[in-house]
């Protein structure tokens, strides 16, 4: 039998090796661990102490596959809890469409860091959100394999995303564009459902679940008490009403109205319990919503309007949350209104994706500021009138780009007055 030969640290320490073995890695290869010491007791001493650790750390359902315990996580602390059509397309979807084709039949004792980190890797092709909302999954689940004695520590930490996929940017309408549309859709047969998805931020499935008993006119209040989706029952699409208990608190919600929206229910006609209904009548489905009476009224706005862009329906629920926020309503009102779980999601939404509207602002804090500043100097005759009148000019010409848009119309046009009697004033002098 060949003697054995010693490793680099035993050779230059001196120190006695005892090999360890501890289960197989997602490959099938066994996972190994050396522990050194001064003696081979020493050493062998190390291994059982560490052996002991990882026993009290484990438990005896070290065994159980990976998957098994997923889905039994969705089906228990998920299905019971959350809308069917967001178990459906958020959870159930990513178990089938990538966890059980990555991870199959490996134990969750033996899924280590770098295996999470290989299966963000894998997927560099979607976006860093939907990379980031991956990991959340994960981390979920195997919080509760901890909790459950199953393991003892969370895979699931320091994850590095590699997203090659560019974000897609968020499209919204500006004021304008909803002045135009709003407009175009008093008179369009499918108008109706337009002007109250701008109006009021609701989500298609809000929309179509809404029924005439849901509006209360003496407080112009939407009362949403329910949702309807298309969710697969037996490989089935099938359409569904869900009524909120199965969802977080914030689906349920009072939404106030203005009198626009008041107006458009008040024409709406009574053909159904909902008020907005399918072509028979019946409750709407939302894929059927979309491509019918939702397309159907954007061809022909675009017929009319040619440079006004299709947006989706989440699209137009996005549209009111910005103009909303751009108007000054308060985060938290905002986040009331949207039904967002939390304020966190309010935010990173209306915030981190408005850098425009964020310029727009500190241009608009600039602005102000020096134009204080000038009506100071006049009212306390530092300098004449003619001073004054070059001074706004001098302004007019910096600030072009600010001046131009059409959200600072008003304040575009109060300026430009003020230098029209500035003008005026010289000449009567």
């Amino acid at each position: 039998m060949p003697k054995k030969r010693k490793t680099a640290r035993e050779q230059k320490q001196k120190l006695k090796e005892v090999k360890a073995y501890f289960g197989k890695d997602m490959n099938g290869e066994r996972i190994q661990k050396s522990f050194y010491g001064k003696t081979l007791s020493e050493a062998k001493e190390k291994a059982d102490e560490y052996k002991e650790q990882q026993k009290r750390g484990e438990s005896v359902n070290s065994s159980i596959i990976f998957i098994e315990w997923a889905e039994k996580w969705m089906k228990t602390y998920k299905e019971p809890n959350i809308k069917s059509s967001t178990y459906q397309f958020k959870y159930k979807s990513f178990l089938e469409t990538h966890l059980k084709p990555y991870f199959k039949q490996v134990k969750v004792a033996n899924i280590k860091q770098i295996d999470i980190q290989n299966f963000i890797n894998s997927k560099s092709g979607v976006t860093k959100d939907t990379q980031e909302r991956y990991v959340y999954i994960l981390k979920s689940i195997f919080e509760s394999a901890i909790e459950n004695n199953i393991i003892y520590k969370n895979p699931v930490n320091k994850i590095v995303f590699n997203s090659k996929a560019s974000s897609t940017k968020k499209r919204t309408y500006n004021q304008a564009e909803v002045d135009t549309i709003i407009e175009f859709a008093r008179t369009h047969k499918n108008g109706a459902s337009i002007i109250i998805l701008l109006k009021t931020g609701l989500r298609r499935g809000e929309l179509l679940g809404l029924k005439f008993d849901d509006i209360d006119y003496k407080n112009n209040i939407l009362n949403l008490k329910r949702s309807v989706a298309d969710v697969p029952v037996n490989d089935i699409l099938t359409t569904v009403v869900e009524d909120g208990s199965n969802e977080t608190k914030n689906h349920n919600r009072q939404i106030p109205f203005d009198n626009i929206v008041r107006e458009t229910l008040l024409n709406v006609k009574k053909t159904s319990e909902y008020i907005f209904p399918n072509a028979k009548g019946e409750l709407n489905s939302p894929n059927n919503y979309s491509r019918r009476q939702y397309a159907h009224f954007m061809k022909d706005l675009r017929k009319k309007y040619p440079e006004i862009k299709k947006l989706t329906p989440h699209e137009l629920r996005r549209t009111c949350g910005t103009l909303l926020y751009e108007s000054g309503v308060d985060m938290r009102v905002l986040q009331k209104i949207m039904g967002h779980a939390d304020l966190k999601t309010t935010s990173e939404i209306y915030i981190q994706d408005n850098v425009d509207f964020m310029k727009n602002e500190i241009d608009k804090v600039k602005f102000d500021k020096e134009y204080q500043l000038l009506i100071e100097k006049l009212d306390n005759k530092i300098i004449i009138l003619t001073e004054y009148y070059e001074a706004l000019l001098k302004m007019q010409n910096e600030n072009k780009e600010y001046l131009s848009l059409k959200t600072n119309n008003r304040a575009a046009r109060n300026f430009i007055q003020e230098i029209e009697r500035a003008r005026a004033a010289i000449q009567k002098a």
